[in-house]
């Protein structure tokens, strides 16, 4: 779980993952053996040792022309720190791990507050930090801080353990999941689904502990549900998606972002559904059975389109269009909404790119032009 959401952090919608395990479990070394599996060059900050200016650059005195008088004029900025030199200028890009976390003090947290929101083009950012109860200082981290961060506990891996010792470490880089390039397809159809159950469930968008609750039994922060939050859950579930991941590791990365009550009742509300797989109905088109439900065919359809987008021959362009004129004989709407991307990437066949079914524009057309 983790390593995925280390290699969406870059993403405008992408949320830095937060570790939280005791001491000794290897967390460091899980990270570093990632970034050289997948050739990234690393570089490891300890919190607890920074000052603001480690992260923020040091101080420095620039001259700037003054646009309104010509004047040259003193300017006070900050300097690129080395490590961000370094992990910018990497061949294969960079991984930034920010060690023990919570044991910086308020002002380097703070300073570090800039990195974890807004993130690093090309730089892959992740944390960690030790439990309350076993970290060496116990600065809490704030209810704001949580909510930029997907905290994920790291479980005990005795088998990766036992095998390292054995085989050897490098028998483990195998262990890692990677992203395709084209990871982010996934992205429509999960925003879809996660806008889909906020409209039907609209206080879970908002809901800001206070009084004390949110906390663990040690009173640390927990993760909430949030616009922020909910805003980066479509971006996670794509990366799963994209790798086939299985339900537990979908379910903790929703609670490392939104916390565990509305983790469930978003997976209850998933499962409730009963969703088809879009590979099913590529595969038989006229299975597909138009829902009376407008949210629910939305969703549907896209993970119809993404799904073809990701492996678009001519048979499976064809099929995803069939879909399509079958939702667009009961609601035309809907399935204007979501053509736009079969219309635009055609696939060919016999060197000539292939045209949109007659049938499909006669019932588009007037929709399409109205719209325009």
């Amino acid at each position: 779980a983790f390593y995925l959401a280390l290699q969406i952090s870059d993403h405008p919608d992408g949320v830095v993952p937060f570790i939280v395990a005791e001491a000794g479990v290897g967390k460091s070394m899980g990270v570093v053996g990632f970034a050289d599996a997948v050739k990234r060059t690393i570089r490891r900050l300890i919190a607890s040792q920074q000052l603001p200016e480690d992260f923020l650059g040091p101080p420095k005195v620039v001259i700037r022309e003054d646009p309104r008088t010509g004047e040259q004029r003193e300017v006070c900025t900050f300097a690129t720190p080395e490590w961000l030199f370094d992990l910018q200028t990497a061949k294969n890009g960079g991984v930034l791990f920010i060690d023990e976390l919570p044991d910086a003090q308020p002002a380097t947290q703070a300073a570090a507050l800039q990195i974890l929101e807004g993130g690093i083009p090309g730089v892959w950012v992740g944390c960690a930090g030790n439990p309350v109860g076993c970290a060496t200082n116990g600065y809490e981290l704030g209810m704001p801080v949580i909510n930029r961060l997907c905290r994920i506990e790291w479980a005990e891996d005795r088998g990766a353990w036992r095998r390292g010792m054995l085989i050897g470490w490098d028998s483990l880089k195998g262990d890692y999941p990677v992203l395709p390039k084209n990871w982010d397809s996934h992205l429509l159809p999960m925003r879809a689904l996660v806008v889909d159950y906020i409209d039907r469930n609209p206080t879970q968008l908002q809901q800001m502990p206070k009084g004390g609750q949110g906390l663990s039994e040690d009173g640390e922060v927990m993760p909430w549900p949030s616009q922020r939050a909910w805003t980066k859950v479509p971006t996670l579930l794509a990366a799963c998606k994209a790798v086939e991941a299985d339900e537990e590791v979908e379910d903790i990365l929703i609670r490392g972002i939104v916390g565990d009550g509305a983790a469930i009742g978003f997976r209850n509300w998933v499962k409730a559904l009963d969703l088809p797989n879009p590979e099913d109905l590529l595969a038989n088109p006229s299975s597909y059975e138009p829902s009376v439900r407008g949210d629910l065919a939305f969703t549907v359809l896209c993970s119809v389109v993404a799904a073809v987008l990701r492996k678009n021959t001519p048979e499976r362009w064809l099929a995803g269009w069939e879909i399509i004129e079958r939702q667009a004989e009961h609601a035309a709407d809907i399935a204007a909404a979501v053509c736009g991307p079969l219309a635009q990437k055609k696939p060919k066949k016999n060197g000539k790119a292939m045209e949109i079914p007659k049938s499909i524009e006669k019932l588009l057309f007037p929709i399409l032009q109205a719209s325009a």
